[in-house]
C-alpha cells in the first residue's frame, strides 16, 4: 500500500531538481516508488553506494537534497500567498489520462484557477499551431474554440502566442473553461504580453505547469509541456502549422497516445499550412473544417448502458438514474438531485457523468441528466 502522503512529499522534493519527463526517473518511480528513489539519491549524495536495484540511477548533477526540501518549503508557503494547488498521482484531483503517458507522466503539476483540473479536464480539446500564424489561422481557431467551449468542451492549450493565445481567447470570450499548460511557473506569464490572457484563463479554468513555481521556460520544456497538452485531452486538433512548427511534436504525441488527431485545412499555397495538410496526407489526421466535425469524430459509439464501466463511479451513477425505470427514458434528475441520490460531492458526479455522456451512456438537458437507451430502441429506421 502506497503511503500518499510519503509518496506526494518525496515528489515534491524530486521535482525541485529533474527535469520534467525524464523517463529514467520515471521508470525507477513506477517500479520502487518516488520514497525508494529519494533515498537511493540521497544514499548516492553521502557518498554510500545506493539501494540495490537502481544503479542505473545516476546523481543529478545538480543534486543537493537540502536544497532541495528548502525550495519546496518556500514553494509551500508562496503557493498558499498565491492561490496555487499542488496535484499528486492516486489524489481525487489527478487526471488519470496522464497515467497514459507511462514513465514520463509527471511526479506533480502545480494548478493556479478557480475550477478543479480533474473535473474539467474530462472533456479536453487541444487546440495547437504555430505562433507565427496567419489571419486565417487565428480566426478559424478562435471561431473553432468558442463554438466547441460553447458545446461544454474545455480548451487546452499552450499559453503562447499565435493559434495558442487564440484557441484561449476563443474559449474565454463566450466564457467558456480553458486550460493552458505552461513550460514555466504558474505564477509566471510566458510570454509576458500574454500577462492578462493568462489571469482570464485563470479565471475561467485553470493555468497549469509540472515545472516548481518562479521556473523559467527552456527549450526541452516547452518540448515536454506538448506531452501534457496531448494527454490531456481526448482529441488534438491542429489549426495551423507549417512544416516545422513545434506544434508539430504536440500531434505527434497525440498520435502515441491513441488520441484523435484533427487538422483544420488552409489554402495549398500556404506554407503556414503545409505541416497540417502532411498530417493528413500521412494519414495522421483527420480532416475537419469546424466544431461539428471536431464532436463527430470525438464522439465514442458505445450506447450500451451495460457495457464497461470506466470510472469508479460509473456503477453508481448508472443505477441511481435507472432506478424505478418503468418507459422508454428515466426521467432527468438535476446534479443536485443526482448527488444526494448518491451521496457524493457534486464535482466527483460531474466528472461521471462527463464520461458516460462521452461515451452515450447519458444525455443531458435543460430539465437534468438522463440514461441513454440501447441504440436499437432509440433510433428506429426511417419510414420508406
Amino acid at each position: 500500500m502506497i503511503d500518499l502522503e510519503e509518496d506526494a512529499v518525496a515528489r515534491h522534493v524530486l521535482s525541485q531538481l529533474i527535469e520534467p519527463g525524464d523517463p529514467v526517473v520515471g521508470r525507477a518511480i513506477q517500479e520502487s516508488g518516488a520514497p525508494q528513489v529519494l533515498r537511493h539519491f540521497q544514499a548516492l549524495e553521502n557518498a554510500k553506494p545506493g539501494l540495490p536495484g537502481m544503479r542505473r540511477l545516476k546523481l543529478p548533477s545538480r543534486w543537493q537534497t537540502d536544497r532541495a526540501i528548502e525550495s519546496m518549503r518556500r514553494e509551500t508557503e508562496l503557493a498558499v500567498r498565491l492561490g496555487v494547488d499542488f496535484i499528486y498521482p492516486g489524489t481525487p484531483e489527478w487526471p488519470t489520462q496522464l497515467s497514459d503517458l507511462g514513465a514520463r507522466s509527471p511526479l506533480i503539476l502545480r494548478s493556479r484557477g478557480q475550477l478543479r483540473l480533474r473535473s474539467i479536464a474530462v472533456r479536453g480539446i487541444g487546440i495547437v499551431g504555430a505562433r507565427a500564424c496567419t489571419r486565417y489561422g487565428q480566426e478559424i481557431t478562435e471561431e473553432l474554440a468558442s463554438r466547441l467551449a460553447s458545446n461544454d468542451w474545455v480548451i487546452i492549450s499552450g499559453g503562447a502566442y499565435g493559434i495558442d493565445a487564440a484557441a484561449h481567447r476563443g474559449a474565454v470570450s463566450v466564457g467558456g473553461p480553458t486550460i493552458a499548460v505552461s513550460a514555466a511557473g504558474v505564477d509566471q506569464s510566458v510570454p509576458a504580453s500574454n500577462s492578462f490572457l493568462f489571469e482570464a484563463i485563470a479565471e475561467v479554468g485553470a493555468v497549469v505547469s509540472e515545472v516548481p513555481l518562479g521556473a523559467h521556460p527552456t527549450r526541452s520544456r516547452f518540448l515536454m509541456r506538448n506531452r501534457l497538452i496531448a494527454a490531456l485531452s481526448r482529441g488534438v486538433v491542429v489549426t495551423e502549422a507549417a512544416l516545422r512548427s513545434g506544434s508539430l511534436s504536440t500531434a505527434r504525441e497525440a498520435s502515441q497516445l491513441g488520441r484523435i488527431l484533427m487538422a483544420v485545412p488552409g489554402p495549398v499555397t500556404s506554407l503556414s499550412s503545409a505541416g497540417g495538410h502532411d498530417l493528413i496526407k500521412e494519414g495522421m489526421a483527420s480532416l475537419v473544417t469546424g466544431h461539428n466535425d471536431v464532436l463527430e469524430l470525438l464522439r465514442v459509439i458505445n450506447p450500451d448502458p451495460d457495457a464497461t464501466c470506466q470510472t469508479r463511479y460509473d456503477q453508481v451513477l448508472m443505477a441511481a438514474l435507472c432506478d424505478g425505470l418503468a418507459n422508454e427514458l428515466s426521467p432527468p434528475l438535476g446534479i443536485d438531485e443526482l448527488s444526494a441520490k448518491v451521496q457524493l460531492p457534486v464535482d466527483e458526479v460531474l466528472v461521471g457523468l462527463s464520461s458516460l455522456e462521452t461515451r452515450q451512456l447519458v444525455d443531458r438537458s435543460q430539465e437534468g441528466w438522463q440514461l441513454v437507451r440501447k441504440r436499437s430502441q432509440r433510433h428506429k429506421h426511417p419510414p420508406s
